[in-house]
């Protein structure tokens, strides 16, 4: 059952989100509702509640309920269906509008609707059934995308002219890069008004961080003088539920912001759907700022930002020291590789601290004969190797699936990977935890597929651009910009490590490039960033009060992401 609830994504939900949720959206008696993916009907249930509560006298004939799963669905008929709900066992991206010419079953044919109300399914798109459809319906939606951002797009079609849309979905739109479309389709195609943050997961049962996302669909007008309204839940609890209620049908006034909940209205043209969000998110004041700051720039406008080594076969082309050992690879065709900061005790890497070897060999297997590796490579070319996200193994890693498309001639040979982007003098981590540093390659390892490899745009700014990226500022950009994962990891991706701000090292003075040098040698010998931020800072031109009001919004980041 918890294996089919996982390939369904199946995530149940609160009785108060959903209650919250048909609240705002079922705006009168006569409202025709449409829950998506009725799973067990709490939010059928929500929809009734509120029909009635609006004076409806017959609220089962206002609502159409659909669910994929057939023994869901028969339960919901049985439930719902024999009292007047309208229950369909489908796929909802199979179902059209009434008025549409597209052929399909009676069952799938919907009319429109005055609120539509869910929670989309949560779901490993490797492990969806039948995903392909999806992506041919809407070509335009990032592969990448999650399942809710097609049923949102799918929704839209159903929804009439001042008709309301209400969904709890994963937080990772706010941060994600395919998250830039449903930010575009949210502000252009609908009117986003609300969005509600939990610090903590609703669904203590996943790992899954969750939004409430709020919207109308109304005609085209001019976004001036529109806002939308940020809302950050820092805890739940049944006072903190019906204030959020009360926030958001007094129009998200930011005035009843309290210790639990923070209200943030922000403009619409100040929002980028290429941008995060997750500042206005966690209601951060001092993010705009930043931003702005003139000596700040994208981190792309002065180093080279790539990802490292992507081995395809892990188990093959990296070598641990007992297994360098028995097979007894020449030296000639290893190089040490760096391939978790956990292997990192200081800023600095070193070779001789690392115990990890990755397979580095062009030549070919004639070119090989006589050798310990070739014996090595044919002994890769025998092991059964189970395929990833399938249930089948092929006979040798050169018959892996991935490392077939990739392209290596021979299959082995990483040499040009390695030496066109995977040796460069700065590392930063694409997973960050509890700690933050950026590390100095200062030997020249390979580094894994575990960190952003950076080379400044001059060889001279090395240890500057160290010194700036170790700083508390970039900390706080990186922790916002990342997306953040159930159980509190912060992944970064390479084009939102591109976009991360530093200082413009092209336009400080020489003498203040020395001092960054020189704070970041004496950060590696002390481990003490103090020292450092404060320089950071008095060439950003900031007050000790501003330093203060950053750590202290860093630090409420960081509680965020423990917490979940």
């Amino acid at each position: 059952m918890v294996e089919k609830a996982k390939i369904l994504g199946q995530v149940f939900t609160p009785d108060w989100v959903a209650d919250i949720i048909a609240s705002w959206c079922i705006q009168s008696k006569n409202d025709l509702v449409l829950d998506p993916c009725a799973g067990t009907g709490v939010f059928i249930e929500a929809a009734l509640k509120r029909l009635r509560e609006l004076g409806a006298s017959d609220p089962e004939a206002n609502v159409v309920a659909i669910e994929f799963d057939r023994s869901l669905a028969r339960l919901l008929e049985e439930r719902y269906g024999k009292r007047g709900v309208r229950v369909v066992n489908s796929d909802f991206i199979d179902c059209v509008p009434e008025s549409s010419a597209i052929r399909c079953s009676d069952g799938c044919r919907l009319p429109s609707f005055r609120a539509i109300i869910g929670n989309p399914p949560y779901v490993e798109r490797q492990l969806m059934i039948n995903f392909d459809k999806y992506e041919k319906k809407y070509p335009d939606i990032s592969s990448l995308s999650d399942i809710y951002v097609y049923f949102i797009v799918h929704s839209s079609k159903f929804l009439e002219d001042g008709g309301r849309l209400g969904f709890i979905i994963s937080d990772s739109w706010l941060t994600a890069g395919y998250g830039a479309f449903l930010k575009k389709f949210l502000l252009e195609k609908l009117k986003l008004k609300y969005v509600v943050y939990f610090d903590r997961r609703v669904f203590s049962e996943r790992l899954v961080s969750t939004t409430i996302m709020l919207a109308e669909k109304t005609k085209r007008s001019s976004d001036r003088g529109r806002e939308v309204v940020f809302i950050r839940v820092k805890n739940v609890d049944s006072s903190v539920v019906e204030k959020l209620k009360h926030i958001i049908t007094l129009e998200g006034d930011p005035s009843k912001s309290s210790e639990d909940v923070v209200v943030s209205k922000v403009p619409v043209d100040r929002l980028s759907p290429n941008e995060p969000w997750l500042p206005y998110a966690l209601g951060l004041k001092y993010y705009m700022m930043l931003k702005k700051h003139d000596l700040l720039v994208p981190l792309r406008q002065i180093a080279n930002v790539n990802i490292g080594l992507f081995t395809l076969a892990n188990d093959f082309y990296i070598l641990d020291r007992s297994k360098k050992e028995r097979f007894d690879i020449e030296d000639e065709f290893l190089r040490k590789i760096v391939v978790s900061p956990r292997e990192l005790m200081s800023p600095v890497v070193e070779a001789k601290s690392l115990v990890n070897y990755v397979l580095y060999c062009n030549k070919t297997k004639e070119e090989l004969e006589g050798t310990r590796v070739l014996s090595y490579i044919e002994w890769g070319e025998r092991q059964v190797v189970a395929i990833r996200g399938k249930d089948i193994t092929v006979v040798g890693y050169h018959n892996t699936p991935r490392i077939k498309k990739s392209g290596r001639r021979p299959w082995y040979n990483l040499v040009p990977e390695i030496d066109k982007r995977c040796i460069k003098p700065i590392l930063l981590p694409r997973r960050v935890y509890d700690r933050f540093i950026v590390y100095w390659n200062k030997d020249g390892v390979v580094a894994s597929d575990n960190f952003m490899v950076i080379e400044p745009n001059r060889r001279e700014w090395v240890l500057p651009l160290l010194a700036i990226l170790n700083s508390v500022i970039v900390e706080y950009f990186v922790r916002v910009t990342c997306h953040l994962y159930g159980g509190g990891v912060c992944d970064l991706t390479p084009d939102a490590a591109k976009e991360v701000p530093t200082a413009d090292l092209s336009r400080l003075p020489l003498e203040d490039l020395e001092k960054l040098k020189q704070a970041f040698l004496n950060y590696v010998s002390s481990m003490n960033r103090r020292a450092l931020d404060e320089l950071v800072i008095s060439i950003l031109r900031l007050t000790n009060e501003d330093y203060n009001r950053i750590v202290e919004e860093l630090e409420e980041i960081k509680k965020v992401q423990q917490e979940r």
